[in-house]
């Protein structure tokens, strides 16, 4: 997949796969956007043990080589990143993760990557894009919503030793988002 470059007014971001030389800038980026969005209502010590187990090098390129994986870069440093999976069984793409740091939001990063999951998903003839949002993290709810989300399920999630609620939310993407 080549790199996706979009240019408003203000930014130029750059969408493209991720690569083994972008772990440790997203493992930075991932633990950064974890303590400042979900502190509030999370414990920092299972914030950081939970990024301890599932993002420590080791275990993020165990994602790298089983998932997909973009990067939103603007002015060419790593601001963004979302991993992906499919279930071919169910016929849907699921998004995984998908951050921005949170000094960049705003700028088209999060959107960015979003419509490139959906162009791919809709290349592999996938109909619906599912992915899990924090019950408490309302800024993304309410922004999922913005971009044609329905959220109809919940599902508990583990971080360290605190169990949150994490709402399961889906959109058709046959004609794109909104």
């Amino acid at each position: 997949m080549k790199a996706l470059r979009l240019t408003n007014t203000k930014v130029n971001i750059t969408i493209r796969p991720w690569q083994l030389a972008d772990l440790d800038d997203i493992r930075v980026l991932a633990l950064k956007t974890w303590l400042i969005t979900y502190g509030s209502f999370i414990r920092p010590e299972n914030i950081i043990d939970y990024h301890d187990n599932h993002y420590s090098l080791s275990a993020l390129t165990k994602k790298y080589n089983q998932f997909s994986g973009l990067v939103g870069l603007l002015k060419e440093k790593l601001q963004a990143y979302s991993i992906a999976d499919t279930c071919d069984r169910h016929r849907h793409y699921h998004i995984i993760s998908l951050y921005v740091d949170p000094d960049q939001q705003g700028q088209g990063l999060g959107k960015a990557l979003l419509k490139e999951h959906v162009s791919l998903a809709q290349k592999e003839g996938y109909e619906e894009l599912w992915l899990g949002v924090m019950e408490k993290n309302t800024s993304a709810y309410e922004w999922y919503l913005r971009e044609g989300f329905t959220f109809k399920a919940t599902e508990n999630f583990q971080v360290g030793s605190e169990t949150v609620k994490l709402l399961v939310g889906s959109v058709s993407i046959r004609s794109g988002l909104n």
